[in-house]
């Protein structure tokens, strides 16, 4: 490790301690320092949050939401994420949905609810999980219209063309996972979710959501479409999943990607994965500097340029830090000197022509009377 002084973007005088390889740490210092320092960083993040919260507050304002309770600052931040949260309800056109939201927002008037719920707005089966646990408290206080439940079901259940059985399979998101529930043992059924990594565990086929998985409406559709194919007929309530489902239209959940390494000796350096079912070691490997390092290719920002090719030709899918570490990369090429030399070329000697091991010399002798004189 090796202490870097230099500038930061808003003009501050500041160290960074930087660990690593030797030959990759003055890169690194480069691209921290281009970055404005901490105490700037944060005076610029409360900026953008009294920006959005007074944004916030005037949309509240507009659709005559309830005022929250809470400490100025709280109230600020819960009214940010409750708009959030109505942002995303939009993408659902179901009713059971709209009446659930509706609930919230004339219920739920403390800052710090909103604020514990804060998750929601960040992915689509946090925010499924929070209508969930709150339509089964609204049921304590309001009369569900069991009608619209039970035509909201049968809107939901999709049948192939030609149907091999009458089995319905339900595909549905629990808390972080996305779900088939199928009653029957059918063998043509577990080919298809398990060709699609779908585990089974706690007596029904389960894939857990993450930052790789995608969106979980993607992923019941993808799911949807191939029992659909296989002759299953299936039940998804998601409207939008459900539609992906019978059109195809959906995004197959990508399992080839370029990542960026956090930490470690190749901290910043891209990570190549890929599915054991499938190789592509060989061809990774022809990116220059890279090695093979706990299951992975992994290769220096330097290579950025050979890392963006491979990941074009074999369709592998770039994460958010691998497109920074790319953009870097691309900023500090642009920076570096390039020159058209000029000047004479130094003659090569001519190629043999049968190139191949040459013969030793033979001894000669030399007339004395070309050899200099004292």
């Amino acid at each position: 490790m090796a202490w870097y002084n230099g500038t930061y973007a808003c003009g501050h005088e500041g160290r960074t301690n930087i660990t690593g390889p030797t030959r990759n740490r003055q890169w690194i210092a480069e691209r921290h320092f281009e970055k404005l320092c901490s105490e700037c960083w944060e005076q610029e993040k409360e900026r953008q949050r009294q920006e959005a919260n007074a944004k916030a507050a005037e949309a509240a304002k507009e659709m005559e939401l309830p005022e929250l309770t809470g400490t100025e600052k709280q109230v600020a931040w819960a009214v940010t994420i409750r708009n959030k949260i109505i942002e995303i309800s939009h993408k659902y056109d179901e009713d059971e949905v709209k009446l659930v939201i509706d609930w919230m927002l004339n219920n739920r008037t403390s800052a710090s609810y909103w604020i514990d719920n804060r998750g929601a707005c960040g992915t689509e089966f946090m925010f499924e999980r929070l209508l969930k646990d709150e339509h089964k408290v609204m049921g304590e206080e309001i009369e569900v219209n069991e009608e619209v439940v039970d035509q909201i079901r049968a809107e939901s259940l999709v049948y192939p063309e030609e149907s091999k059985t009458k089995v319905i399979t339900e595909i549905r998101v629990e808390g972080h996972y996305v779900v088939a529930v199928h009653e029957e043992r059918n063998e043509a059924f577990r080919k298809v979710v398990k060709s699609l990594r779908y585990k089974w565990e706690n007596g029904r086929w389960q894939k857990a959501l993450n930052d790789w998985s995608g969106p979980a409406k993607h992923l019941m559709a993808e799911l949807g479409n191939q029992l659909l194919a296989a002759g299953f007929p299936v039940r998804i309530e998601h409207s939008e999943a459900r539609k992906m489902a019978a059109e195809g239209t959906y995004e197959p959940e990508c399992t080839r990607w370029v990542k960026q390494l956090l930490n470690g000796d190749y901290e910043n350096w891209f990570s190549i994965s890929w599915e054991r079912c499938e190789d592509f070691y060989e061809v990774a490997r022809r990116i220059p500097k890279s090695k093979w390092c706990n299951g992975t290719v992994i290769a220096p920002p330097e290579s950025f340029e050979d890392v963006v090719g491979f990941a074009e030709t074999y369709g592998f899918k770039l994460s958010s830090g691998a497109e920074g570490v790319i953009k870097a990369a691309e900023e500090a090429f642009d920076k570096v000197l390039k020159v058209s030399p000029k000047g004479k070329v130094s003659r090569q000697p001519e190629p043999m022509d049968k190139p191949g091991k040459l013969d030793a010399p033979r001894e000669v002798g030399v007339d004395e009377e070309l050899l200099d004189k004292d």
